[in-house]
């Protein structure tokens, strides 16, 4: 009997203890299915609306990302003035990092010209509003944001200097490189005499080539005087190179160098960027013709800069013209002019900006320095090309009353 009830009890615990596990499953699947809803419910609500606290913290981050670009890139800037759209697209977005993303939308300016406005009200920049848009005109370097910027600047750029890592290429700046090859054409008593017997018979020919050619007819024939600094002059050099009433018997050989340019007709040709095609189609009789920059006069003290002479170096006037708009805020136009028979454009830009202008065709579009001359004299500036229209009201009724 003692050992059936100790059976007995021995049961009743074992039916206690899976009960009691029966029921805490039963609660740990009613926590997880109550956990899973409120997480939905948080996804939900986080998709739909942002608390407060969420939207001041992104506006914080962003416009802190807003402005460090807009101080790093200040910093770096050399020339004024400067459009304030410049300024973000070609400094501020170029220092976003991948993992960045600017969007002003997101921040408390809302817009690039409010964040203008607020650094001009904190003394930052000075700005001046055209119809265009703002153009930033001063900067302010004893600010101490600005101060602190150049000293972070100046840290980095040290760095970049220490590191032996291996030295990047600098990027090619935007623009074309031009090259102006020059090529001569012989006299024909000069080529038969010189130039043939050392198989020159191109029609044209490098002036390295003719003075090589002539030095080694010299030493054949033993013209070279007996101190080596002159040439004496034989009948057929005479005939080749002097004319008849010159009678020199000898010559230094620097003038005879300056005889034989005379003596050849110059060819130039302006090379584009990579271009090696030397076809002598592309030679032009004479040699390359400079840009004229020169400053001009307009309703009394009104200064304007003109520039002539654009098409013979492929440069359009319309698009230089666009440029300098925008890079110095002024007004700018082209006008017809001729030369030699011949209809061309010039450049017209208010203000006096002859420098800017040479730097601008040096730099954009690869003119070659030498050939871009800034002339000292002032001249009238043309006057502007009136549009042909329906002109005014008693104009009209004038040519109405003449009609039949």
């Amino acid at each position: 009997e003692e050992q059936e009830e100790e059976e007995e009890q021995e049961e009743e615990q074992e039916e206690g203890g899976e009960g009691q596990e029966g029921d805490g499953q039963g609660q740990n699947q009613e926590l997880q299915q109550v956990e899973a809803k409120a997480r939905e419910k948080a996804k939900v609500g986080a998709a739909d609306k942002l608390t407060e606290e969420e939207i001041a913290e992104m506006k914080g981050n962003m416009d802190g990302l807003i402005e460090d670009l807009f101080f790093r890139a200040i910093v770096s800037i050399e020339t004024l003035p400067l459009p304030a759209a410049e300024l973000y697209t070609d400094h501020m977005l170029t220092r976003v990092k991948k993992h960045q993303k600017v969007e002003f939308k997101k921040s408390t300016y809302k817009k690039l010209a409010n964040l203008v406005k607020h650094m001009e009200r904190e003394e930052v920049i000075a700005v001046k509003q055209r119809k265009d848009g703002a153009i930033i005109v001063g900067i302010n370097r004893d600010h101490p944001t600005i101060e602190e910027y150049e000293e972070i600047a100046n840290n980095e750029n040290l760095k970049g200097k220490d590191t032996k890592s291996k030295p990047r290429k600098k990027k090619r700046q935007p623009g074309r490189e031009l090259e102006v090859r020059t090529l001569y054409q012989p006299g024909y008593n000069l080529k038969e005499l010189v130039l043939k017997p050392k198989g020159l018979t191109r029609k044209l020919i490098s002036m390295t080539d003719a003075r090589k050619a002539l030095w080694s007819y010299v030493k054949e024939n033993e013209l070279e005087t007996n101190d080596h600094k002159g040439v004496n002059i034989n009948g057929p050099l005479h005939d080749a190179m002097m004319n008849k009433g010159d009678n020199r018997r000898s010559l230094s050989k620097r003038d005879l160098a300056q005889l034989l340019a005379q003596n050849m007709t110059p060819y130039h040709c302006i090379m584009v960027g990579d271009d090696d095609d030397d076809d002598i189609s592309r030679y032009k009789r004479g040699n390359a013709q400079p840009i004229v920059i020169s400053q001009g006069s307009r309703q009394g003290n009104k200064s304007v800069t003109i520039v002539e002479g654009l098409e013979a170096w492929e440069v359009e006037p319309k698009e230089l013209a666009g440029i300098i708009r925008r890079k110095y805020a002024c007004s700018t136009t082209t006008q017809p002019y001729s030369l030699k028979q011949k209809e061309y454009r010039m450049m017209v830009a208010q203000g006096d900006l002859k420098s800017e202008v040479k730097e601008c065709l040096c730099r954009h579009y690869g003119v070659p320095g030498q050939y871009v001359t800034i002339s000292s004299k002032t001249t009238k500036a043309p006057k502007k090309t009136k549009k042909t229209g329906g002109g005014s009201g008693r104009g009209r009724a004038k040519l109405a009353a003449l009609m039949p």
